[in-house]
């Protein structure tokens, strides 16, 4: 729009010029024509031989001449206007050669720019397809997960089955118990027995009895010692298993508990009832022969339990490793986007700089624009000046015309009193 306004001023500009030189034009004819009178009057006056007319003409002439140095003025103005004018067209040409240049270097941007945009466009589609590859990332994530709480889910009834075991577990201890209860009530009769049991040990050390009881405590000790490694073993099972069987915790302090009290409490029941009395040990031999039988069956299912939980832990262990394995996956799918975070990061700080670079850009077109536009305005007050002093010189056209019609009818009337002279 700028560019074809001032094609339009410089359109303007040529067609005053073009007035300007056809002025010019009727000004020399005008000459040629007061030159064309000047011969005839002195050729006229070469006839007539007339002073007075003389003195007329030369009046005539003297006015014609200030009318010459008027006209040859007005031509010094003119010819002073047109190198103004020239000047004016230098200075539009030369500003026509800025805009071009400036034209120029706006397109050479813009191309930067259209390729830039290329550039930013290639970037979104890049993202986009590195957004494509982190949903279908995050919907794998999602079916990890999904795939988590479902061995989540298994692995719950195996809790309730350790618990459901817990719960059985409990009422042998309160059998125990009552068991712990009653030795603690048949020592507590034994007691005044044990002043004739006294006596009789030295005659038991001889007895096979005491060697069969020996025996037995030793068969007992180991049975403790099977009972210990189980509960060496459990204990470490429970120690892989405290993350998932926290509340397990409680009843296994309380078993210990009760452990420590059976040991103790049979540790002195045991030595109680060596002091206090051999006969109703043969009794009591013959009920803890039952329990050892009770127990035995009680080992033998503690040992299938205890299988159990080895195949469970050996279950839990695969678990365990395909979960790391899983968390190594997901630590270096982590990396991998926390890397391409980094890459995105980076990116917009480049498309930021980018944007930046893009306003100053705008701003400095921006000024471009303002200085063109006041260039604008001047260019229209010199053509509102020129129209006017077109006007001006248009009007002194005019008078110049009126003029020469005065002075063509002074001819006309000259020539008129001349012929009536010569008649």
């Amino acid at each position: 729009s700028n560019t074809c306004k001032v094609r339009a001023m410089l359109v303007e500009l040529r067609t005053m010029l073009v007035e300007l030189r056809a002025m010019l034009v009727e000004l020399r004819a005008i000459l040629v024509e007061l030159r064309t009178m000047l011969v005839e009057l002195r050729a006229m006056l070469v006839e007539l031989r007339l002073r007075a007319m003389l003195v007329e003409l030369r009046a005539m002439l003297v006015d014609l001449r200030t009318m010459l140095v008027e006209l040859r003025a007005i031509l010094v103005e003119l010819r002073a206007i047109l190198v103004q004018l020239r000047a004016i067209l230098v200075e539009l040409r030369a500003i026509l050669v800025e805009l071009r240049a400036v034209v120029v270097e706006l397109r050479a941007m813009v191309v930067e720019l259209r390729a830039m945009v290329v550039q930013l466009r290639a970037m979104v589609v890049e993202l986009r397809a590195m957004l494509v590859e982190l949903r279908a990332m995050v919907v794998e994530l999602r079916a990890m997960v999904v795939e988590l709480r479902a061995m989540v889910v298994e692995l719950r009834p195996m809790v309730v089955e350790l618990r459901a075991i817990v719960v059985e577990l409990r009422p042998m201890l309160v059998e125990l118990r009552a068991m712990v209860v009653e030795l603690i009530a048949m020592l507590v009769e034994l007691r005044p027995m044990l002043v004739e049991l006294r006596a009789m040990l030295v005659e038991l050390d001889r007895c096979s009895m005491f060697v069969e009881l020996r025996a037995m405590l030793v068969e007992l000790r180991a049975m403790l010692v099977e009972l210990r490694a189980m509960l060496v073993e459990l204990r470490a099972m429970l120690v892989e298993l405290r993350a998932i069987l926290v509340e397990l915790r409680p009843m296994l302090v309380e078993l210990r508990a009760m452990l420590v009290e059976l040991r103790a409490m049979l540790v002195e029941a045991m030595l109680v009832e060596l002091r206090a009395s051999l006969v109703e040990l043969r009794a009591m031999l013959v009920e803890l022969r039952a329990m050892l039988v009770e127990l035995r069956a009680i080992l033998v299912e503690l040992r299938a339990i205890l299988v159990e939980l080895r195949a469970m832990l050996v279950e839990l262990r695969a678990i365990l490793v395909e979960l790391r394995a899983m968390l190594v996956e997901l630590r270096a799918m982590l990396v991998e986007l926390r890397a391409m975070l980094v890459e995105l990061r980076a990116m917009l700080v480049e498309l930021r700089a980018i944007l930046v670079e893009l306003r100053a850009m705008l701003v400095e077109l921006r000024a471009i624009l303002v200085e063109l536009r006041a260039m604008l305005v001047e260019l229209r007050a010199m053509l509102v000046e020129l129209r006017a002093m077109l006007v001006e010189l248009r009007k002194m056209f005019v008078e110049l015309r009126a003029m020469l019609v005065e002075l063509r009818a002074m001819l006309v009337e000259l020539r008129a009193m001349l012929v009536n002279f010569s008649l």
